[in-house]
């Protein structure tokens, strides 16, 4: 029993030791799907659709992100007009700086997006008067509503759950596949080691046969036919 365990591994596992010797054949299924090569490509394949999914998932939770602009500098000739109605392009120099928190969140049955901001500048004029300015926005709320075109978001939606359940159900039947296979192997083993077995013990039987017809032959009980018989 313990050859068949041994070479149902030899065919099924890419590596192994000789403590898989005196495993049960439940044992050898488990081991095959963790640790065969298709049992590995199953459970990757499995894995990379569920991140899939995950992923798409995750993108319908609210998205809190935060935006960062560096310092800038920017230089315009700007138009001024004067007290007697005429202009004077004046150069200025000036910096500029912000940040904002937006919260978003994904309406999947409208196909909306809600968005929800924070945010501050600051304004750093250099040329030709210095002076520093400051604009907050304490509270933002943006609507964003698609309306002549399809609820892409609402299907997608539907056909992720559509998807995963079929991968879960695949996944089982790919498992199932490999279990049906390491046990065909380990019977099929097991009745030609069983075949082997008998075929020892009829050579063994015929052999003592042939060692007391040469005793009767030698004695004359029989012809020589029936001795080479």
């Amino acid at each position: 029993m313990n050859k068949i365990i041994y070479i149902v591994f030899l065919l099924t596992i890419p590596s192994f030791s000789a403590e898989f010797s005196n495993m049960s054949l439940k044992e050898c299924i488990r081991l095959a799907q963790d640790k065969s090569s298709p049992g590995i490509a199953v459970k990757n394949r499995y894995k990379s659709r569920k991140n899939n999914f995950n992923s798409f998932k995750t993108n319908l939770l609210p998205q809190l992100s935060l935006d960062l602009n560096v310092p800038s500098l920017f230089r315009s000739i700007d138009e001024v007009v004067q007290p007697d109605g005429s202009r004077l392009f004046t150069p200025q120099y000036r910096i500029s700086s912000n940040a904002s928190f937006n919260l978003s969140q994904e309406i999947v049955p409208t196909n909306t997006q809600l968005i929800v901001s924070s945010g501050l500048t600051r304004l750093d004029i250099i040329d030709p008067v210095e002076s520093l300015l400051w604009r907050s926005t304490p509270f933002q709320i943006q609507i964003q509503q698609q309306i002549f075109s399809f609820n892409r978001l609402k299907w997608e939606n539907r056909i992720q759950d559509k998807q995963i359940k079929f991968f879960d159900k695949r996944y089982i039947e790919e498992m199932e596949n490999i279990a049906i296979e390491v046990t065909s192997k380990f019977f099929n083993l097991f009745s030609q080691q069983i075949n082997f077995k008998n075929a020892e013990k009829n050579l063994a039987l015929n052999d003592t046969l042939f060692k007391i017809s040469k005793g009767r032959y030698s004695i004359g009980k029989i012809a020589e036919n029936d001795l080479l018989q």
